[in-house]
């Protein structure tokens, strides 16, 4: 259920993008708009924490290139 909720303002900020055009930036406006829902620091942390792992997971199953895990790592 955590992955779910974090992935919510992600699927609907870039449900039609690419994983290769991920970055940092849109990874801040997901942040941005936990932010808007009114979502506290901690919270907003987990769940981009959450989302980091997600690519991870995707890395380690050969779905994203890790150059795009770093991206947004940095």
């Amino acid at each position: 259920m955590g992955v779910r909720n974090a992935l919510r303002p992600l699927r609907k900020l870039f449900s039609h993008t690419q994983v290769s055009d991920f970055g940092p930036l849109r990874l801040k406006r997901v942040r941005e708009a936990m932010i808007q829902r009114g979502w506290c620091r901690n919270h907003i942390n987990q769940q981009v924490g959450r989302i980091k792992r997600v690519f991870k997971w995707g890395v380690q199953n050969e779905l994203v290139e890790p150059s795009i895990f770093y991206g947004i790592h940095a």
